[in-house]
């Protein structure tokens, strides 16, 4: 089923749509982004279980099939994009995946900050980003929740998830030990108001 629905054979389920369509009209819908639970497991297919029983557990044939596909794998980035652009960041570069705050995001990040339930779906991405082969996407990504998170500050509350949870998605023990190294590096103190 994910690889038809990222091929626009079939929609998401329940009160979906088909993939071009979501790209198209859904992304600066962000109520429905943030209202409606059942379109992430459509968009990040996982070998595991999710909330959405009509969605289903991605297979390894295919993961592989959706991998040697470039129209499947540019959908599987536009997802990528709508979900950082509902979340405040934007792709800088697709090569590096570097990544920089977005037009508006004070209100994505606040609205990222009061649902923590979003948390959840960033776990889901980055896992997903690996099984499709993006695995490179997601050192940038944490670099930059981060840069917002320990620096900024402007994401504070995803601290603790970005340490107990969304490193640990990362294959690469080199790419682990620069993001804690990251995080252990001393802040120099905020400058008082």
């Amino acid at each position: 089923a994910n690889l038809k629905f990222y091929r626009g054979d079939i929609p998401s389920k329940p009160n979906g749509d088909y993939i071009d369509e979501i790209l198209l009209t859904w992304g600066q819908d962000y109520k429905r982004l943030e209202q409606h639970h059942g379109y992430i497991q459509w968009l990040f297919p996982l070998h595991e279980d999710g909330m959405n029983s009509s969605a289903q557990i991605l297979q390894r044939h295919e993961a592989a099939a959706m991998r040697a596909s470039p129209p499947v794998m540019e959908r599987v980035k536009g997802s990528y994009a709508m979900m950082l652009n509902f979340y405040g960041a934007r792709v800088v570069d697709w090569e590096t995946g570097e990544l920089a705050r977005s037009e508006g995001w004070k209100e994505r990040f606040a609205n990222l900050m009061s649902h923590s339930h979003n948390f959840l779906r960033i776990t889901r991405i980055l896992k997903c980003l690996g099984e499709l082969g993006l695995e490179r996407l997601k050192k940038p990504l944490l670099l930059f929740l981060a840069r917002e998170a320990v620096v900024t500050r402007a994401l504070s509350s995803c601290a603790s998830s970005l340490r107990d949870y969304w490193i640990a998605t990362l294959r690469s023990d080199t790419d682990l030990e620069e993001l804690l190294a990251f995080l252990a590096t001393p802040l120099p103190p905020r400058p008082s108001a």
